[in-house]
């Protein structure tokens, strides 16, 4: 098995990654120890450069580049490219990238300001901070891997993912977002819904859906707010349907909506009448979570 590393943290006024140029053979008995000692050594030089990233954001205040913060639902390239900026920084063992935006165009004056700041943190240079430290490790909770939100109604309910990684302090603010925009989301949608579950223009039959209590009792709510996208009944991510529920996913700027539909049986019936409407349910969802 083969695998190319990187790692993505998303700060609260820019998104800083960074991309292995070369790709790793592994054995598929060895492969979890090796991404897992991957993921460890990342969060490492990322836990010590901490204090590097948020004297980065002192520097460009005072710098007066006027950087805006992140807004997740707006996708990296949806803003015209003169206040969107993705600064690449290549390297022997892998490229850094720097994305952020601004509230206007910046003069070649503060392009060029920029540029050599945040040279400061290419990666590599990072590491070499790091192994001077003595290779220190990352504490368990130094790092949250995704934030969500999720509202439940009578027949199903609705999950929105921001997944990146994150400080748990860059998370709350996140999280403040993300639940607005749920808001927004769920406030654009539920009339349609409600239409489309009584006209039976879902992918799942109305008779059998049931709610999140009755599916999981009454501490239904621990199941609703499962943050890791893997553990989550709405995982975003995993399959169509299984014994939790059937879910269609959108991808909304850098987060992922989520809508679940639970029902009494966790069989699924074959080749369902309701299968048909299978597309256009998918394509009205799509197009409904992203309206202006």
């Amino acid at each position: 098995m083969s695998g190319q590393a990187g790692l993505s943290l998303l700060e609260s006024h820019f998104e800083y990654s960074y991309l292995e140029n070369s790709r790793k053979s592994v054995r598929s008995e060895h492969y979890e120890s090796y991404w897992a000692g991957k993921r460890s050594y990342f969060d490492g030089v990322l836990a010590a450069s901490i204090p590097a990233f948020k004297q980065l954001a002192s520097d460009l205040e005072a710098a007066k580049i006027p950087i805006v913060a992140i807004d997740p639902s707006l996708n990296i390239g949806e803003k015209p490219s003169s206040t969107r900026h993705e600064i690449e920084i290549p390297g022997d063992r892998g490229n850094t990238f720097f994305r952020f935006d601004t509230k206007s165009e910046l003069t070649a004056e503060q392009l060029m300001t920029l540029k050599k700041r945040v040279a400061l943190l290419d990666f590599s240079k990072l590491d070499e901070a790091w192994q001077a430290a003595g290779n220190p490790e990352a504490k368990p909770d130094e790092f949250v891997k995704a934030v969500s939100a999720a509202k439940v109604y009578p027949k199903y309910a609705l999950g929105v993912f921001l997944i990146r990684g994150m400080r748990k302090e860059v998370a709350e603010g996140m999280r403040t977002k993300v639940r607005n925009i749920l808001t927004k989301i769920s406030t654009s949608i539920e009339k349609e819904m409600e239409t489309k579950i009584a006209s039976g223009k879902i992918w799942v039959d109305p008779k059998q859906l049931v709610s999140f209590e009755q599916k999981f009792g009454s501490d239904f709510r621990l199941k609703l707010d499962e943050q890791n996208p893997g553990k989550s009944v709405f995982n975003p991510y995993g399959p169509l349907h299984d014994d939790v529920g059937r879910r269609t996913s959108a991808q909304v700027g850098m987060m992922v909506a989520t809508v679940l539909f639970l029902t009494k049986d966790s069989k699924w019936i074959e080749n369902s009448p309701f299968g048909k409407n299978t597309a256009e349910f998918e394509t009205w969802f799509r197009e409904a979570v992203n309206r202006p």
